[in-house]
């Protein structure tokens, strides 16, 4: 194992919740947790979402339904809103050079007119993944990670929060695995939260939001 502290200032006027986030350089697709199996049509309104994390370029929904549906899909907290393809398996695909991060909701309905019959139900599946940048298991830290809350909705998210115009310490762990010999590099990225949970990410609330303080290259070879 190689500890390697990281020290953050918070030079802003509030209070600030950092974490550690350590991606790999070179992206993975990952399926978002959970995917949801629901009702249509829809009458209690629910919106399945996935936590998107940073770093991320490529969004893929996917509904399956016995039934022809379509679906909107979109960011919590505003633009993009987007619309799928039509069928039994219906999809959507959004690329940009960044997808926005935190929640995005996906609201199914059947590709079909009800009349003044009530239509009968079918179940549908609404499920999606992200291609991001990868993130290395090997690097550890007590803040937790809230973006691995994308993939484990009970991955513990424990920010240091830091007082304004006060420092801390944040200790980082790299335990290398896999064949020896082999080299591995990444980002360490020092990251605050929007909000500061005192529980697992999945039971904390809100819509959870990051972004990138600071940016730190780092290196390592396994089996050394």
């Amino acid at each position: 194992m190689m500890p390697c502290p990281s020290t953050v200032t918070n030079d802003s006027t509030t209070p600030e919740a950092y974490f550690i986030d350590a991606r790999l350089d070179r992206e993975a697709t990952i399926s978002l947790a959970s995917p949801t199996r629901m009702v249509l049509p829809n009458g209690m309104g629910v919106v399945p979402s996935f936590l998107v994390p940073s770093h991320t370029t490529t969004i893929h929904a996917t509904v399956t339904s016995p039934e022809s549906v379509y679906f909107d899909y979109g960011w919590g907290l505003g633009d993009p809103d987007l619309g799928s393809s039509t069928g039994k398996t219906a999809t959507g695909t959004y690329t940009t050079a960044e997808v926005p991060s935190g929640y995005w909701g996906v609201t199914p309905a059947l590709d079909r007119a009800f009349g003044a019959s009530q239509p009968s139900n079918v179940v549908a599946t609404v499920s999606m993944t992200a291609t991001t940048a990868a993130f290395d298991p090997a690097v550890t830290s007590p803040t937790g990670d809230l973006w691995l809350g994308s993939t484990n909705p009970n991955a513990v998210f424990a920010p240091y929060v830091v007082q304004p115009g006060q420092s801390v310490t944040i200790p980082v762990t790299i335990t290398p695995a896999g064949k020896a010999g082999t080299a591995v590099s990444g980002t360490l990225y020092v990251s605050d939260s929007s909000f500061f949970p005192t529980t697992a990410l999945g039971s904390a609330g809100g819509l959870p939001m990051g972004s990138d303080v600071a940016a730190l290259p780092y290196s390592y070879t396994t089996g050394s």
